[in-house]
């Protein structure tokens, strides 16, 4: 699931530093059971905040992740707990969602931030 969660959020990510194009599909893998598009884009600034709460889990994801951003994009990644204005947050459910599974995950992205929730790490 680690690897999983990991290349979702940073394929979402290289999207926008590579600039490409902006069409009206999104291209997410897997694509996802159902999609709401939103106004605005994301882009990833200079200094990335990563906000893994104090899960241990999280954590380990946090640090590959931020490990693959500060390759690709050279960019000051660091990473907290419990930063409501963090860039990038990755939270647990607090009630596991049958219909996600194991494996799902649910994908919010704003003008100024990434949500990833997910029911496991």
């Amino acid at each position: 699931m680690n690897k999983f969660f990991l290349l979702l959020v940073v394929f979402c990510l290289s999207v926008s530093v590579r600039a490409q194009k902006i069409s009206d599909h999104i291209d997410v893998i897997p694509e996802p059971v159902s999609l709401t598009r939103g106004k605005g884009v994301f882009m990833l600034p200079k200094n990335v905040v990563i906000d893994a709460g104090t899960n241990g889990s999280l954590k380990e994801v946090a640090a590959l992740l931020k490990n693959r951003l500060q390759l690709v994009t050279g960019n000051n990644i660091s990473i907290t707990g419990q930063n409501n204005s963090a860039t990038i947050q990755l939270q647990l459910l607090s009630h596991t969602n049958p219909t996600i599974g194991k494996e799902g995950y649910q994908l919010s992205v704003t003008p100024t931030r990434i949500v990833v929730k997910a029911n496991e790490a």
